[in-house]
């Protein structure tokens, strides 16, 4: 089994390669799914067993409007769920319309929500994908507040001794719901996270009365209940895009991942690691499978650079005893000349931080 982590630039998309050329399909990014087919295309997938969509955010579910198209008659099941955007969503639209065409019955539509105990979505063998969140009352609960991240679908990938976390969009007040007390009594572990909201705030608002000061503190520590007391993780994989607009990955996030000693990877590089972005496309890492990120100059109508590629889709292999993750010293030795030769000051490697021990590569 192998999983790819995919570049869609600001979005984000997961595969799960099963092998006998069939797939499942965590997400598909925004408009610019065709990313996602390519990399279908080029692994020769024919049949999707499960296509996912974690919350209705265009970034997760308009390209799985696409592979509906693509991929009509050829998708087991499609596993969603009820959020205050999905009825205004292309995905949504499209489901509609294979269903009226024949291409999909009802019996394949199924609600991505866990009962009293996790769902299984997919088993095969030793390979099983189960979700985790949300539960029916987060799911209503933010149908009210209208906030689609708080019922983000959260999945975990289990198969031999690897663990793979799915947390697509998911929030801390999400978490805590999923780490009640009387369901849950020690952290969820595994080997690769995909960090919540492309490392972005998780955290609630700034309430009324609450000094800056307080503000912060409160984030710092509701991040190291995340990544110490929910979710324990080796490897954090940031779905990120170079132009994002958000401060896509924030610094306190970072810096948290760094305390709870989780390594990340970024799918491209943004602002936040270099001033100047143009510059380190050349000496980023070539793309061996398709990803949003293109090695020649790339722009938005600002003038601002856009998919500059960081890690790039990548790759992880899931073996009998662990796992490997394609290029990680390539990419790890990309990042540390970026700190100390190119005039970077990535996040993950803040000035006087060595670099981390070797996961795979």
């Amino acid at each position: 089994m192998e999983v790819c982590f995919v570049d869609v630039g600001q979005g984000s998309s997961n595969l799960i390669l099963l092998g006998r050329k069939r797939a499942i399909v965590i997400d598909a990014g925004g408009r610019q799914s065709g990313t996602v087919i390519r990399l279908l295309q080029h692994f020769q997938i024919e049949t999707l067993a499960r296509l996912i969509v974690t919350h209705n955010h265009d970034d997760h579910s308009r390209g799985a409007a696409n592979l509906l198209a693509a991929y009509s008659r050829r998708i087991e099941e499609v596993w969603f769920l009820h959020d205050d955007v999905l009825r205004r969503s292309l995905f949504w639209q499209r489901i509609t319309e294979e269903v009226q065409r024949g291409n999909l019955t009802r019996d394949q539509l199924l609600r991505l929500e866990r009962g009293r105990a996790p769902v299984t979505v997919y088993q095969d063998g030793k390979v099983y994908l189960d979700i985790l969140a949300p539960d029916f009352v987060q799911n209503v609960q933010a149908v009210e507040g209208r906030n689609a991240n708080s019922t983000s679908g959260i999945l975990l990938l289990g198969g031999g001794s690897c663990r793979v976390i799915f947390t697509g969009d998911s929030t801390i007040p999400e978490w805590r719901g999923v780490m009640d007390p009387q369901r849950r009594k020690r952290p969820f572990t595994c080997d690769i996270l995909t960090v919540p909201h492309h490392a972005g705030a998780v955290w609630e608002r700034q309430q009324p009365g609450e000094t800056e000061a307080a503000y912060r503190a409160r984030i710092g520590t509701e991040l190291d209940w995340l990544y110490t007391r929910a979710v324990r993780a080796t490897l954090g994989v940031v779905s990120v895009g170079t132009s994002n607009q958000f401060r896509h990955p924030r610094p306190e996030v970072m810096e948290a991942l760094r305390r709870a000693s989780v390594v990340p990877v970024c799918t491209q590089m943004t602002r936040q690691c270099t001033p100047d972005l143009e510059a380190q496309r050349a000496r980023s890492l070539p793309m061996v499978l398709p990803s949003r990120s293109v090695s020649r100059r790339d722009v938005n109508e600002r003038g601002r650079s856009r998919n500059v590629a960081c890690a790039g889709t990548l790759l992880v292999e899931v073996q009998a005893g662990g796992y490997v993750v394609h290029r990680f010293a390539d990419h790890q030795n990309l990042i540390d000349n970026l700190a100390t030769a190119h005039g970077g000051t990535p996040l993950c490697r803040p000035p006087g931080a060595a670099a981390p021990a070797a996961v795979a590569s």
